[in-house]
């Protein structure tokens, strides 16, 4: 029986299930900020290069700007990665192996979360995929006027303009593809392939570092979440993202295929292009936020080195195998469900908390990101109300940008005043860069601040903001509940400037 032939039927439903998905959480504080950047004018914001800004620009001019629109070429963007991986994995192994590794794809739940949740993530995988795909076809075919090496070039720019180390890292896997293969190193020989490959790297770099120096170089300037740090928080974000079964078989495939000398031709061009970016995940994990589970580039080429190891290993017996493969598919795809949706652990009876400060087993549900926000835009709007300040002049100031990104995209439906500002670092950066700042603008002085923060141990406004704005009090002090648990606790103060 040829179970291949249900593949595109199942690859369908499991894409409409991701589209009526999109809807049923509110943005991230990730997809919020790139979705306002989309909105304000200029092409390039920090914490997310133009790309994924121009995405949602063009589905929110569709399907307006709502949590559909953002997310709308998500699930559409894993579904043509998923067929590239078959296709990848059947010009490689066979048809077969294809399967195996299309199936392993969609149900790893990284890949289900990119495909709910528009990040860098989703776009990191997609264009890995993409970068093997063109690859394969510039080294197996060629062409009078060399497209295919100009689409390699041109996937290698898109990846840059995404995120400058996700480019530079998938320039080295390229790299490495091609020099660890005999025909990769015969293909750059050719004339004019190094010279296309090396003008366009060139240019790339020019036009980023030109931006760059016009910017104060805001692309260098890290804000991770502080709430991501730690070995603890890694392992959490691992298991999150792989799980416990999927996990060690990525690693036995790491060590299989390492100590395997030599390497045949698609063994070699798969590991020598997972290597690089699986090191950036190791190194910029941390800076990255939920639900981006770091980059996730290295995810197609070691789901199809598994897929061929499981496939043709000998150490089990064939039953044996067929059983091992089958568990690994249940128990990862019903993680995926789990992780996709953590309200279905409370249906078991498993109280995994939303707030952070609950102690519990569990590490803090990452869902909390994507839960509360509309409410917390209107307990703001009512307090406001209550002060009588709605009608007199008066901005936002929000602790960190992970405030301040989902209450600007919820607050603009139901006030005329949606911007909300960053408050500095120590070092006076903010990443939140989609308005002009607040100190910097002497007119903003004459306005009420309402500064707001989820930090319990802050009782009153920061220095930054008394200096200018010396009278301050508490004008609301709320929690915000999903299901019956904690979510976060906001504070939100009204300070009011020097009165003459």
């Amino acid at each position: 029986m040829n179970r291949q032939r249900f593949l595109p039927l199942a690859l369908g439903l499991i894409t409409l299930v991701r589209f009526l998905l999109l809807a049923m959480r509110e943005l991230s504080p990730v997809e919020a900020h790139a979705a306002m950047c989309a909105a304000a004018p200029g092409w390039w914001q920090p914490l997310t290069g133009p790309v994924l800004p121009l995405w949602m620009k063009i589905s929110t001019t569709f399907f307006g700007m709502n949590e559909f629109g953002v997310r709308f070429f998500a699930p559409l963007l894993m579904l043509g990665a998923g067929w590239l991986v078959w296709e990848i994995s059947r010009g490689l192994f066979d048809a077969t192996t294809a399967a195996w590794a299309a199936v392993l794809f969609q149900i790893t739940p990284a890949v289900n979360l990119a495909a709910i949740h528009f990040t860098n993530t989703t776009l990191a995988i997609a264009g890995s995929t993409a970068m093997l795909a063109v690859l394969r076809l510039a080294l197996h075919r060629s062409h009078r006027l060399h497209l295919h090496w100009w689409a390699v070039s041109g996937v290698s720019a898109l990846m840059f303009f995404t995120d400058w180390r996700l480019g530079l890292a998938m320039g080295v896997s390229s790299a490495a593809s091609l020099t660890l293969t005999r025909r990769g190193r015969n293909a750059l020989m050719k004339w004019p392939v190094l010279p296309i490959l090396v003008v366009c790297f060139v240019l790339g770099i020019t036009i980023f570092l030109a931006w760059n120096s016009e910017h104060n170089w805001a692309a260098f300037a890290f804000f991770p979440d502080k709430s991501a740090n730690g070995i603890l928080a890694v392992i959490h974000s691992m298991f999150f993202g792989y799980g416990l079964l999927l996990l060690p078989v990525f690693v036995w495939t790491i060590i299989e295929m390492t100590a395997r000398r030599p390497l045949a031709y698609a063994s070699a061009y798969l590991y020598a292009f997972a290597w690089p970016l699986l090191t950036l995940d190791l190194i910029a994990r941390h800076t990255l936020d939920w639900p981006q589970i770091g980059f996730g580039a290295w995810v197609p080429p070691l789901v199809m080195l598994a897929a061929h190891l499981m496939m043709q290993t000998e150490r089990l017996a064939p039953r044996i195998k067929v059983w091992a493969r089958s568990v690994l598919m249940l128990v990862t795809a019903a993680q995926s469900c789990l992780i996709v949706q953590t309200d279905n652990f409370r249906a078991f009876g498993i109280q995994w908390h939303l707030d952070s400060e609950t102690k519990s087993m569990l590490p803090p549900d990452p869902m909390q990101y994507m839960t509360g926000w509309r409410d917390s835009a209107h307990e703001i709007i009512s307090a406001l109300d209550r002060e009588g300040l709605r009608n007199k002049p008066f901005f936002i100031v929000a602790k960190n940008w992970q405030l301040a990104a989902p209450l600007a995209f919820y607050l603009r439906d139901i006030t005329a005043h949606p911007r909300v500002q960053v408050l500095p670092d120590e070092n006076g950066r903010t990443p939140f860069a989609v308005w002009p700042r607040f100190d910097h603008n002497p007119e903003l002085s004459k306005a009420t601040v309402i500064f707001i923060t989820d930090d319990s141990k802050m009782n009153i406004p920061p220095k930054s903001l008394r200096k200018t704005w010396p009278t301050q009090h508490a004008i609301a002090i709320f929690r915000v509940m999903h299901d019956g648990a904690p979510v976060r606790t906001l504070k939100v103060f009204a300070c009011s400037p020097k009165t003459e």
